[in-house]
């Protein structure tokens, strides 16, 4: 962050956009995860355990919004999270197509992750369960979202 203030120009804006690394049921519907999607919860937890023995001691997930108030240099920090959903669900037009692309990079996702876990010492067979049965989910579970967190900040 500190070197984010030093190169950006007084009044310049900073934007960071990061997605978690785990699927939600979209905030109007307030199920639980764990029994509606499992086989999501699954995928997720296996490959952010795959990703905090890589990235260790570094989290995998942080605050940006934190992370810019403790560094001096930036003012009008605002931070806000987005339900993106996953699937053609949404009775809107516009969401359906949003959902529909999301899903299509879901898929996506999911299989250019298989190398992490196999590189974790996870057998071929146990990872095309995981990613099968992932993807199946994601196509079939009404009201699945990724979530998308928004940091904006401008430069003192």
């Amino acid at each position: 962050m500190d070197e984010m203030a030093r190169v950006l120009r007084p009044a310049g804006l900073f934007i960071s956009v990061e997605w978690s690394h785990f699927v939600t049921l979209h905030s109007l519907n307030h199920a639980d995860i764990s029994t509606h999607a499992p086989a999501s919860c699954r995928f997720f937890d296996a490959l952010n355990e795959v990703l905090t023995s890589i990235r260790n001691p570094y989290p995998v997930e942080v605050d940006v919004a934190e992370l810019l108030s403790d560094t001096e240099g930036f003012v009008d920090i605002s931070a806000t999270t987005h339900y993106v959903p996953i699937g053609s669900w949404p009775t809107d037009a516009s969401l359906r197509g949003i959902g529909e692309t999301n899903l299509r990079a879901q898929e996506r996702y999911a299989d250019s992750v298989k190398h992490l876990l196999l590189d974790a010492a996870w057998e071929v067979g146990d990872v095309q369960q995981l990613v099968t049965e992932y993807v199946n989910e994601l196509r079939s579970v009404v009201g699945l979202a990724s979530v998308c967190y928004t940091v904006y900040a401008r430069k003192v």
